[in-house]
């Protein structure tokens, strides 16, 4: 028997979700689903999980999520479960947009199982997703507004916020909030700064460096360099 209904499974996780990083963690979101399709039975497949683990909810600017909505074009999928309305989007707008125009025009069947909405059955829950997606996007922007508050507060007592050292510099092991001079790094910043004071070019200043063979800053830190030590 040919399934009726192919389901996008998608999930979200973003620093937005505040204090919910175990209970919505990927692993449960993903378990959740998975009992849902079980319990909807035979005529529900899932054809693929779309995960974006640590995008914002407040806009649709994800991978999975732009790839899901490339399956619904291509007819791949033509169900979609998230575990609450706020997986699927935190802003009120495009939430709506997506459930109440796009879906519907695509003739995609919406389950949000934790808030007991399924566009293809009559049930008040369905009237109440405004208001939810009302509550969620007020929830993400206050949230969104206490992290950038609580950085701003540390930035002004002096506190050194990002997860990187700058070039030139370590964090103090003692204090991670701390910058102390790297000696030997700070040699190249002082020959950087007089080499362009002088004049010459940023490219002519990247040969110099490369042929002295001085580490690029990318080779200590957030990746591999793809071009080499000293490229």
């Amino acid at each position: 028997m040919k399934n009726e209904y192919k389901v996008a499974g998608y999930l979200r996780l973003s620093v937005e979700d505040g204090d919910k990083e175990v209970s919505d963690s990927i692993v449960s979101q993903k378990s959740i689903i998975e009992e849902k399709i079980k319990l909807l039975g035979n005529d529900f497949e899932l054809y693929d999980f779309y995960v974006d683990d640590g995008y914002t909810g407040l806009n649709t600017d994800r991978p999975s999520f732009q790839r899901m909505l490339y399956d619904i074009e291509r007819k791949k999928v033509n169900c979609v479960i998230t575990k609450d309305l706020s997986r699927l989007s935190r802003n009120n707008f495009e939430a709506n947009y997506f459930i109440e125009k796009f879906f519907l025009e695509k003739k995609i069947r919406y389950i949000a199982i934790l808030d007991n909405v399924d566009t293809y059955q009559k049930s008040s829950n369905n009237d109440m997703i405004g208001f939810k997606t009302l509550i969620n996007d007020w929830y993400s922007k206050d949230i969104s507004r206490k992290v950038k508050s609580g950085v701003w507060a540390r930035k002004e007592q002096g506190l050194y916020v990002a997860a990187k050292a700058p070039y030139g510099y370590v964090k103090d092991e003692k204090n991670r909030n701390k910058l102390i001079i790297n000696d030997e790094e700070a040699k190249v910043v002082k020959k950087i700064f007089q080499m362009y004071n002088k004049g010459d070019t940023m490219g002519e200043i990247a040969r110099k460096l490369q042929t002295d063979k001085i580490y690029c800053p990318s080779y200590n830190g957030f990746e591999k360099n793809k071009n080499g030590e000293y490229g």
